[in-house]
């Protein structure tokens, strides 16, 4: 809406992009022939300030709007009514103050049984860490790797911690392959025993986990996080344990979760089976659970609150959104290599809301017309 007082902001220069695009769309319109007079158009907005405000017609809250962008090769496909505009901050301030640049490297830390930590993004391809009775390496491929420099069998652990936009994959002494997500933590032994394959999650990780039927004495591989275990003897599934949340996707084989908290109690999940704690579903779409390992965000079926969770943990920014808008799903993908800022912009192009950058956090609201 044009009035008085937006018209000072733009004069002053606090106005939003879509506010600034309004207003000389307007003042192109007012007269182009000669120069602006501003004093009297400033003298018109006064008197139509009350007339503008019972003539424009707000827009129902119950209309849906289905909008269409190519987004490298995927289509972004936004449900609800929604409208994104830049805020009167400069956008680039959000990438040169922030660096909000898409994440590269490991930004993880290992941390050795003695308490001795190496930033992962320091050790290079054939880089080695002497450690006491075992060398880690980075072999071609940027795998971490484990090597006994003699036989043993006292159980020696090793943790891994993902910051804000890592990713972390190593593989177990048993062969199977793990992917670490960003603010994750996983504790595991450098060797397992014959008899028990056992590790430790916080926050989430895609697991590859080698048959039991291919080892000797066939031990189980266990997944423990703070409310749940799960039990496999062989599958590939992923596990989302951040904060309170617990989910399990299985992309192949069976695997069983016991709640830690109660007795005589398990869940039997089965190939492109999730839960989420409460309930088991089969999801056509099960590679979805693993997009973060793939290289893109998957919106499907996500609340605005979701996406704002990932969005949180790959770029490292605080999100705080108007409950109105929490609930509201989004479809489609986006490439993880793009920078916040371009992903903000991509919304901008798709979806009716206004946000605002303070600092390390994103504000959304919903955009009154």
């Amino acid at each position: 809406m044009i009035n008085s007082e937006l018209f000072k902001k733009y004069i002053r220069g606090e106005c939003t992009v879509e506010e600034c695009q309004l207003i000389e769309d307007w003042l192109a319109q007012y007269n182009a022939d000669k120069p602006i007079d501003f004093s009297e158009i400033n003298q018109m907005l006064d008197s139509m300030d009350k007339k503008l405000d019972s003539e424009i017609p707000l827009p129902s809250s119950q209309k849906n709007y289905w909008l269409h962008v190519l987004v490298a090769a995927s289509v972004l496909l936004f449900s609800t009514f929604f409208f994104i505009r830049v805020n009167q901050e400069d956008p680039q301030d959000l990438v040169a103050q922030n660096e909000k640049l898409a994440p590269t490297g490991n930004n993880a830390i290992i941390i050795l049984e003695d308490g001795s930590t190496y930033k992962l993004d320091d050790l290079k391809q054939f880089d080695t860490i002497d450690a006491n009775s075992y060398l880690i390496t980075r072999n071609q491929e940027g795998q971490l790797i484990y090597i006994e420099k003699y036989d043993s069998d006292v159980l020696v652990y090793n943790t891994i911690q993902t910051n804000y936009g890592g990713i972390v994959n190593f593989e177990l002494s048993d062969g199977s392959q793990v992917w670490i997500n960003s603010k994750s933590k996983i504790t595991y032994p450098i060797k397992f025993s014959e008899n028990s394959r056992e590790v430790s999650l916080e926050g989430e990780a895609y697991f590859e986990v080698v048959s039991s039927k291919e080892l000797k004495n066939h031990p189980a591989f266990f997944v423990k996080t703070k409310q749940h275990t799960l039990e496999v003897l062989g599958a590939h599934f992923n596990v989302n344990s951040y904060k309170k949340q617990y989910e399990v996707a299985l992309l192949e084989g069976h695997v069983q979760i016991k709640n830690n908290h109660l007795e005589n109690n398990s869940i039997q999940l089965y190939q492109n089976q999730i839960y989420d704690g409460a309930m088991i579903q089969k999801d056509a779409n099960i590679e979805r659970f693993i997009d973060w390992k793939s290289g893109y965000f998957d919106f499907s079926h996500l609340t605005l609150q979701e996406i704002s969770e990932k969005l949180s943990n790959w770029y490292g920014v605080e999100f705080e959104i108007s409950k109105s808008l929490q609930s509201k799903q989004v479809f489609g993908q986006i490439d993880r290599k793009k920078s916040l800022l371009d992903v903000l912009k991509l919304l901008e192009k798709t979806m009716p809301i206004t946000y605002k950058v303070e600092h390390n956090k994103i504000f959304i609201y919903q955009k009154l017309i």
